[in-house]
């Protein structure tokens, strides 16, 4: 009998595990959608780590919206989930003398519309982080992902450097999609 009883506290632990990791990555979810005004994104150095925190609007993705109605929906994301982070892979890099840092770790946000009754998706929020090989060299920030609207043809980017107090913030545009940092 005591066995029984142990064996159900241990699964019901389990399932207790289990339904508060799921509850926070969905909490860490929302909370990473809504963590960046659109169109901006900052990137703090902290030792050999860049992490990025971007803004990009769903509009500079082709091809999500495949039933065509002019939106691109929950289920549209997900489904070209892999396609948009290959995507965010080509065109959102770091560059030093011995040429590209990929970004890792990638997670992305979709931001749903509030001020739209589809509850469409506006903007993708993206978390990453980029190895620095040498902190001491100069470094480029480039991110080529822009919209087709207006507001969407530019980032406003803001980069801290905390070990040195620096701060550099700085726009990149379709003619000019790349900055050198701390210049």
């Amino acid at each position: 009998m005591n066995n029984k009883l142990r064996k159900k506290s241990k699964y019901r632990k389990l399932g207790f595990i289990l339904l508060t990791t799921f509850a926070l990555q969905l909490t860490v979810q929302s909370a990473l959608a809504h963590l960046m005004v659109a169109q901006h994104g900052t990137l703090n150095i902290i030792e050999n780590d860049a992490f990025l925190v971007l803004s990009l609007p769903v509009s500079g993705f082709a091809n999500l919206d495949d039933n065509k109605d002019g939106l691109v929906s929950m289920i549209e994301f997900n489904h070209h989930r892999t396609s948009i982070t290959q995507h965010v892979n080509q065109h959102v890099k770091m560059h030093d003398q011995q040429g590209n840092i990929e970004l890792q770790s990638i997670i992305l946000s979709p931001v749903v519309d509030h001020h739209d009754a589809s509850q469409s998706l506006s903007q993708i929020t993206v978390v990453g982080k980029f190895a620095l090989r040498n902190t001491a060299e100069k470094h480029t920030f480039e991110a080529s992902i822009f919209g087709k609207e207006p507001a969407e043809q530019s980032l406003e980017i803001t980069a801290k450097r905390k070990a040195l107090g620096a701060k550099h913030t700085f726009e990149l545009t379709p003619k000019a999609p790349s900055a050198q940092l701390f210049k």
